[in-house]
């Protein structure tokens, strides 16, 4: 899969990267998910001011697409069908002594429920919604996350959502 971008403290803070001794690996899917509509899913997690993209940490003995299907399912409601690969951004989160793999495809709604967040999901108050996928790069870019990790995760979200653009634009 294509690396789009390396994403590290200097990206987020203006403090400059030094590579840590030791990292705690995790891989992530994450899916530009379009319903029938030609909408995309985005997620607003208001109480830290920014929208992500669905998706989540693959777990021990889960493959990738099947990781993603269940985030999707969890976090949209949705059961999903992943079409194409769409990039890998790479993060090296040194707050979190954390090396992320962030694998994003895009995929497309085949059935819709309510979604089932997590309880710390609702504490952050998410919510779901479908809009185009030029709103979500307009409504990312606005986004003014409090956290270091929303500062990851507008970016890293924002690099995918764009390429996904350029790719169906082409």
């Amino acid at each position: 899969m294509k690396l789009l971008k390396t994403i590290t403290d200097d990206d987020i803070s203006g403090v400059k990267f030094r590579k840590l001794d030791e990292y705690k690996e995790r891989t992530a899917g994450r899916a530009v998910l379009f319903n029938e509509m030609g909408e995309i899913a985005l997620l607003n997690v208001q109480k830290e001011k920014y929208h992500k993209l669905p998706g989540g940490g693959v777990e021990a003995g889960e493959e990738i697409d099947e990781a993603l299907k269940r985030e999707c399912k969890e976090e949209t409601g949705c059961k999903i069908e992943i079409e194409a690969e769409l990039g890998v951004v790479e993060e090296y989160r040194n707050e979190f002594k954390l090396h992320q793999l962030s694998k994003c495809y895009f995929a497309r709604v085949i059935e819709r429920k309510e979604p089932n967040f997590t309880k710390r999901e609702k504490d952050r108050k998410f919510s779901l919604m479908f809009v185009p996928i030029e709103e979500a790069i307009k409504l990312m870019e606005l986004d003014k996350p409090d956290s270091y990790e929303g500062k990851y995760v507008v970016l890293r979200d924002l690099v995918l959502l764009k390429e996904a653009l350029r790719i169906i634009t082409e």
